[in-house]
């Protein structure tokens, strides 16, 4: 499959789960209201279009911040799994407000920043415990790759 093709078929989110998601990780807004009603999204923009890097790092600084790494749903749940399913993803990390497992915080955290128009790309990987401690036990992982365009970069 090629990236073009994994993109294309990302999971997105609209205006209002936006907001709420930026309501989530506690983004400024104006304290006046906006026309679209949208004010932290609208604020979010406006920092996009001065920087995407530097929007891009203070969004994944609030999300690291506001959103915990978490297992509870392994341990205290009665099927003892996590979703990765994007809609039961937004519903308990942005609208129960619960943390999240590492593949549920970055499947987030992707849905985010496509939703945005960054270019991003989920990579998969492995951590080997087998040289260190002799434990074969081997941990899987989502990573994300960000694309910016060097004419976005200059401001930053």
């Amino acid at each position: 499959m090629l990236a073009k093709d994994i993109t294309a078929t990302a999971y997105t989110l609209n205006t209002c789960q936006l907001e709420l998601y930026l309501q989530r990780i506690q983004y400024p807004s104006h304290a006046t209201p906006t026309a679209t009603g949208h004010p932290r999204l609208e604020q979010l923009h406006k920092s996009m279009e001065h920087g995407s890097l530097a929007a891009l790092t203070e969004l994944q600084r609030r999300h690291l911040a506001a959103i915990t790494w978490g297992n509870t749903a392994l341990h205290y749940s009665n099927h003892h799994s996590v979703s990765i399913h994007p809609a039961s993803v937004f519903k308990k990390l942005v609208v129960r407000c619960h943390d999240g497992y590492c593949m549920e915080n970055t499947n987030l955290f992707y849905m985010v920043l496509c939703s945005l128009g960054y270019q991003v790309y989920a990579t998969g990987g492995r951590v080997s415990r087998t040289v260190v401690s002799g434990d074969p036990t081997e941990e899987g992982y989502i990573s994300l790759s960000v694309v910016l365009r060097k004419s976005r970069l200059k401001n930053c």
